[in-house]
């Protein structure tokens, strides 16, 4: 039956040490008390960086120094009493760690997701974006969206343009997408169409910090998520996305 054996020199390093830190604390436990000359003449080190390192670990805990006449001698500290002052250290950590977290999430927003199902669903959502947005922006399919709620989409529209918000929107490129873009001036409308994008049936909205993301196909599912870093981020894609595309030149004179 074999016995599993630590190895000290890689508890140490795990413990945070540098390789060069760890050698030369065990040449330190193993000496008792030495001077740089013997810690050095061990390890095969120059004098000089032997002596940073002595100085690192002294910082740490690990030794201590003092002069026997005019030579430093350094001692190695106790491990017990090194593993106590870092259990020390670990419990006034968390004892702060509340009030550290707080302020660390002072100024941070944890992301908030909500779903809703169904068409009823998927009106709430859009009477949210009704009642918060001053300017829409969106990406999807046209098609999916009349074959889904066709009915009732234009009561969205025509509340959208009643409260003056306007919608930049880039759509999968169909004649209902083209329809939309055509009467986009008179509808507080922008839009900007996208070829070869594939087979989809979705659609998403955002606005101040929210992105809602509606599945158009056998089962309807809006899903908003609100968070200020995901929001800038969706919107430096559709910006990229949005200036790469042609703008609309109106064919009616």
């Amino acid at each position: 039956m074999s016995t599993h054996q630590h190895n000290p020199l890689q508890s140490l390093i795990q413990y945070g040490l540098t390789e060069r830190q760890a050698k030369v604390y065990m040449v330190c436990l193993e000496f008792g008390v030495a001077s740089i000359q013997q810690i050095s003449k061990r390890l095969q080190v120059a004098r000089s960086s032997c002596e940073a390192t002595l100085g690192q670990l002294q910082a740490k805990g690990f030794i201590s120094v003092h002069k026997n006449k005019t030579v430093r001698k350094y001692s190695p500290e106790d491990p017990k009493h090194v593993l106590k002052s870092a259990e020390q250290k670990v419990k006034a950590l968390s004892s702060s760690l509340p009030d550290l977290t707080g302020i660390f999430l002072k100024n941070r927003t944890i992301p908030s997701v909500r779903m809703y199902e169904g068409k009823n669903g998927l009106w709430s959502v859009l009477e949210e974006i009704l009642s918060e947005a001053k300017i829409l922006y969106g990406f999807g399919s046209a098609d999916a969206l009349f074959d889904t709620i066709g009915e009732t989409f234009p009561e969205f529209r025509r509340q959208r343009i009643q409260k003056k918000i306007l919608i930049k929107i880039i759509l999968k490129d169909s004649v209902k997408a083209r329809q939309r873009q055509e009467a986009g001036p008179s509808e507080l409308r922008d839009v900007r169409i996208i070829k070869d994008t594939g087979n989809f049936a979705s659609l998403m909205f955002m606005w101040n910090s929210k992105i809602a993301s509606f599945s158009l196909g056998d089962e309807i599912v809006a899903v908003i998520i609100e968070s200020k870093e995901i929001a800038e981020g969706q919107m430096a894609m559709f910006n990229f996305t949005w200036n790469g595309l042609p703008a609309h030149r109106a064919t009616n004179v």
